[in-house]
């Protein structure tokens, strides 16, 4: 009998020993809120894709929101029944719809205990058409091409149409400078409306350019240009510029490298018209960059210059600390100024400006323009996503170590500064002084600790700004050795390591 109890003891042991010493407490955090939702309306139909979301368990299905109403309010709720789509696809067609009827869809996303996040997605809308309802298909850049060192020869796909002001429809940046290229105007060929002609300042010869054409862009249908790799286009800077021929008046093309007596340019006339102001942004609370409708000039120190920034709802005047050109674009003044009141409207007034003519800012509509100064960004108070996998194991040959190993955080806004460790021996309702680990490390021994303790760990991540997460846990106890670890083992296995695992 004696050998028999001694039988099952050890028999005991050897179960306890393949038991792990990390339990997972119940899954009570909320997967990250759903980003990059687009829509793409078809016939009847709308098909919705959105990135890939975090959770610190593991995302298993999303849940479409839909209505015939936009929800802009906090609280807000969509009039159709929701879509669960029961898998972990990053993209779901929703059918059945009314065709020439928008519908306004938001995503969440939802793990295995049900948890959803805690916000809607950005809301987008979608208008299903009839497949032989008309041209729905948007145009695309089949190509450029620099016909003279001014002019840059655009081909779509099909006729489009350019905005009044065309020369907003594209941007041009020299790829092996990153410097912008001034486009001047922009216009249809009159041959061709699947052609568009780019005047730009002059390029560099054999330089390597790089044309993206804006939405503003649409086919006749009014279809607009789409965001992508459709939008896009390379071309070599020309050899050659436009002249006249004074014989003639009519334009030639020369090459610029060879001299030619018997054709000269046209002069050109004397600049008169004095600048104006374009647009004015504030780029953060300090910074306010002046955007004139030429190159400007400032003098070295500034004397003679005066900019005026008041704030709009009381006069009350911000101090201008510094001004100068941007280096890249001497169209731009950059000023540096006191802070300004997050969201207020404030208005801005030049004076003794000129430009590289010697024209100076007289009009008191082009002296003077508004801006609104910019909000907190929200990401500056979200701290970086919590680890996963968050394990806790014993070290094999130290009985009073315990291995700590988890799933670096994704880290979406790249802002990760440190993860902190917090331990507690009273089942965490309270952790000693956090121990930094460094934004890098993905484990951790924890030395020293006392032989029957149950411990629990928090590891939290920490952003550039000091915004901290909530953090994951895990939880380990040590065995006990000596003449009680039969009655510890037991106690551990009938106690509360199982009641832990519990759903």
């Amino acid at each position: 009998m004696k050998n028999k109890i001694v039988l099952a003891i050890a028999s005991l042991i050897a179960l306890v020993a393949m038991i792990p010493m990390s339990f997972a407490a119940d899954d009570l955090q909320i997967p990250s809120d759903v980003e990059g939702v687009t829509a793409q309306a078809g016939d009847g139909e709308v098909e919705l894709s959105w990135d890939m979301t975090t959770d610190n368990v593991g995302v298993t299905e999303y849940k479409i929101y839909s209505g015939l109403t936009s929800v802009v309010e906090d609280g807000g709720s969509y009039d159709l029944e929701p879509i669960e789509t029961n898998n972990d696809a990053l993209s779901y067609t929703v059918s059945g719809l009314i065709n020439d009827t928008t519908y306004y869809f938001a995503v969440t996303a939802l793990d295995a205990a049900g948890n959803e996040s805690e916000y809607y997605s950005e809301e987008v809308s979608a208008t299903p058409v009839s497949a032989t309802g008309g041209d729905t298909s948007a145009p695309y850049v089949v190509g450029a091409t620099a016909t003279n060192n001014m002019t840059v020869e655009v081909n779509f796909s099909e006729d489009v149409t350019v905005p009044t002001d065309g020369m907003s429809a594209f941007s041009i940046v020299n790829m092996d400078t990153d410097a912008q290229l001034e486009v001047i105007d922009a216009y249809t060929s009159d041959e061709d409306t699947t052609t568009v002609l780019v005047i730009t300042s002059t390029q560099d010869e054999g330089g390597n350019y790089m044309l993206t054409v804006s939405s503003s862009i649409t086919d006749t249908a009014g279809n607009p240009i789409v965001s992508g790799t459709s939008d896009t286009a390379v071309f070599t800077g020309a050899a050659e510029a436009l002249v006249l021929d004074d014989s003639t008046g009519e334009e030639v093309v020369v090459d610029t490298t060879v001299e030619d007596d018997s054709l000269t340019h046209e002069a050109a006339p004397e600049d008169t018209t004095a600048p104006s102001i374009d647009q004015i942004e504030a780029t953060t609370l300090t910074e306010i960059v002046v955007d004139f409708d030429e190159d400007m000039v400032l003098p070295e120190d500034g004397t003679g210059v005066t900019f005026d920034v008041i704030l709009a709802k009381d006069n009350s005047a911000l101090e201008v600390l510094s001004m100068k050109l941007d280096e890249e674009d001497n169209s731009k003044v950059i000023l540096e100024t006191t802070e300004q009141s997050a969201g207020e409207d404030y208005i801005l007034t030049v004076t003794g400006i000129t430009d590289v003519a010697g024209n100076e800012l007289t009009d008191t509509f082009d002296s003077t323009g508004s801006f609104e100064a910019p909000l907190l960004e929200v990401s500056d108070l979200i701290p970086p996503e919590d680890v996963t996998n968050f394990l806790a194991s014993l070290v094999s040959d130290v009985a009073t170590s315990v291995e700590l190993s988890w799933t670096a955080s994704v880290n979406s806004a790249g802002d990760l500064a440190d993860q902190l460790l917090y331990m507690s021996e009273n089942g965490g309702t309270s952790y000693g002084d956090a121990e930094s680990l460094g934004a890098s490390t993905t484990s951790y021994t924890a030395e020293d600790l006392t032989e029957g303790q149950t411990y629990t760990f928090k590891l939290t991540t920490v952003d550039e700004t000091g915004n901290e997460s909530e953090g994951v846990i895990t939880t380990v106890t040590l065995p006990q050795t000596g003449a009680g670890l039969g009655i510890v083992l037991l106690a551990s296995v009938l106690g509360t390591g199982f009641v832990m695992r519990k759903k």
